[in-house]
C-alpha cells in the first residue's frame, strides 16, 4: 500500500516539475464500505497519503479533504455515494480546488539568492568600490523589502483560502447536526418556575401539557404529539426555557412558521407577546447568524434588501430587489449566499462594532480556531501581521479613498424572531 501511494504521488510530482505553470490537487481517499479491507485500514491509508504528500516540496501541488467521514453516506452497494453525499463531495472538491488554484505561488528559494548577494557585497573591502557597493546594497535591501512584502501578501491570501475552506466544511457539518434537531423547538418566556412541580413524573406531565397548550394556542388544528418536554436555564434567575420535541419534523416546522406569521401580523395573544420561539441549533450556527445579520445590515441599498431566515438548519443570506415588479409581480430574487460565500463577498464591509454580539456569544468556546470557524472573527491573543480582514468590497473602497456606510434598520433575531436583518450597502 505504501509503495503504491508513493508511486502515484511520484508520478504527480514528476508532472508538476515538468509543468511549473500547472496546478495539481490530490483529494483524500474516501470510504468504501463494500471493501472491508479499505474500511479497516482507512486511518493507515490517510496516514500514508499525508506522508507521501509531505515528502515532496513542489509548490504547485496541494491536497484537498473534500468530505468528512460523518458525511460519507453510501448506496446499498457500499461503493457509490448517495446523491446528496455525492453532490456535497463533488461541490466541495471543485470549490476547494478552485480556491487552491487561485492562490498565488511563492517560491521562497529566492531568499537564499538575495541573502547571498548581500553577503558578497559585504565582503568587498576595496575602497574604490565602496560607493558602488553601497548603491548595490541599498538596491538589494529594497529588493528584500519587496520580497518580504510579496511573501506576506501571498501568505495572507493562502490563509484566507484555507480559512474559507475550513469554515465551509464546519458550516456543512453543523447544518447536518441541526437537521437532526428540526423536530425540537425552544420557547422562552413561557415557563413560570414557581408553577413547575419538583418531582419528575408530575414535572414531565406538566411540561408536556404546557407544550401541547402552547402549540394549540398557536395552531388551533395542531394534531401532533409531544414526545418529551424539558426546561433549560437557571430557575433561581427565573429564565427557564421550555424545550420540547414533537412527533414529526413537519409538525415542528408548522408551529414555528405559524408563530412567525402571527408575530409578523401582530395577531399573537397578549399573553404571548414576550414569548420567543427558537430553533434548536448549534452554538456555532448561532454565531454565524450573528455575523450574517451584521453583513445584512451593511449591504442593503435603496434598491435591494437583505435578510437571513432564522428557522433554517443552515443560515442563508438572501438579497432581493425592493418593491414589486411590473404588473404587481413579486420582488425579484437577486442572490442567496451561504456563510462562507457571504463572508468572502462582503466580509470586508463589517466593522469591529458589528461583531460584538458574535464575540460575546462565542466567549472562549472556540479559542485558537476563530478564523477557521468564522473567517471574520479572531482570537485577540493570536493577532499578527497576517491577520487581515477577509477579501470584500471594503478593499476596493479603501483603494479609492474609503466610503461611508449609512445607518441600519431592523435586525433579525437570530434566536427565532422572524424580523429581517438589513442595513445599507456601500456603493
Amino acid at each position: 500500500m505504501k509503495k503504491t501511494i508513493q508511486s502515484v504521488v511520484a508520478v504527480v510530482v514528476e508532472s508538476a516539475r515538468s509543468n511549473r505553470e500547472a496546478r495539481f490537487a490530490l483529494a483524500y481517499p474516501i470510504l468504501r464500505p463494500k471493501n472491508k479491507w479499505m474500511t479497516d485500514n482507512e486511518d493507515e491509508i490517510r496516514k500514508e497519503f499525508e506522508s507521501a504528500i509531505n515528502s515532496q516540496c513542489e509548490i504547485n501541488i496541494n491536497r484537498i479533504d473534500a468530505i468528512s467521514r460523518g458525511s460519507q453516506a453510501f448506496e446499498e452497494d457500499g461503493v457509490h455515494l448517495t446523491s446528496a453525499a455525492g453532490k456535497m463531495f463533488v461541490g466541495n472538491l471543485i470549490g476547494m480546488a478552485e480556491e487552491s488554484f487561485k492562490a498565488e505561488q511563492v517560491d521562497i528559494g529566492q531568499e537564499e539568492d538575495q541573502i547571498t548577494k548581500v553577503m558578497k557585497l559585504g565582503k568587498t573591502s576595496a575602497t574604490a568600490q565602496i560607493a558602488s557597493n553601497l548603491i548595490d546594497l541599498k538596491k538589494s535591501t529594497a529588493d528584500l523589502k519587496n520580497w518580504k512584502s510579496h511573501l506576506e501578501r501571498n501568505l495572507n491570501s493562502r490563509f484566507r483560502s484555507d480559512n474559507l475552506m475550513f469554515a465551509r466544511l464546519r458550516d456543512e457539518m453543523d447544518s447536518e447536526t441541526n437537521r437532526k434537531r428540526e423536530d425540537r423547538t425552544q420557547v422562552t418566556g413561557l415557563v413560570d418556575p414557581a408553577k413547575v412541580p419538583k418531582t419528575n413524573p408530575e414535572r414531565n406531565d406538566y411540561l408536556k401539557n404546557l407544550a401541547k397548550e402552547f402549540c394549540l394556542s398557536i395552531k388551533e388544528d395542531f394534531e401532533g404529539e409531544i414526545m418529551f418536554a424539558t426546561t433549560i436555564g437557571n430557575p433561581a434567575k427565573g429564565d427557564l426555557m421550555l424545550e420540547f420535541r414533537v412527533d414529526t419534523v413537519e409538525n415542528a416546522r408548522d408551529i414555528r412558521k405559524a408563530f412567525a406569521t402571527k408575530r409578523s401580523s401582530n395577531s399573537l395573544h397578549e399573553s404571548l407577546e414576550k414569548v420567543q420561539v427558537l430553533t434548536v441549533i448549534t452554538l456555532a450556527t448561532k454565531i454565524r447568524l450573528d455575523i450574517m445579520k451584521a453583513i445584512a445590515r451593511r449591504i442593503e441599498s435603496d434598491n435591494e434588501s437583505a435578510y437571513v431566515p432564522s428557522f433554517l438548519p443552515r443560515p442563508i443570506l438572501h438579497i432581493k430587489a425592493k418593491g414589486r415588479g411590473g404588473n404587481g409581480d413579486p420582488r425579484k430574487h437577486l442572490s442567496s449566499l451561504t456563510f462562507a460565500d457571504a463572508t468572502k463577498e462582503y466580509g470586508g464591509l463589517i466593522k469591529d462594532s458589528d461583531l460584538t454580539p458574535a464575540y460575546k456569544r462565542a466567549g472562549g468556546n472556540f479559542r485558537g480556531q476563530m478564523r477557521q470557524h468564522f473567517v471574520v472573527l479572531e482570537d485577540q491573543e493570536y493577532q499578527s501581521k497576517f491577520s487581515f480582514p477577509p477579501p470584500g468590497p471594503s478593499e476596493a473602497a479603501a483603494a479609492a479613498g474609503g466610503s461611508k456606510t449609512r445607518g441600519t434598520k431592523r435586525g433579525i433575531d437570530s434566536d427565532g424572531d422572524d424580523n429581517n436583518a438589513s442595513g445599507k450597502r456601500n456603493r
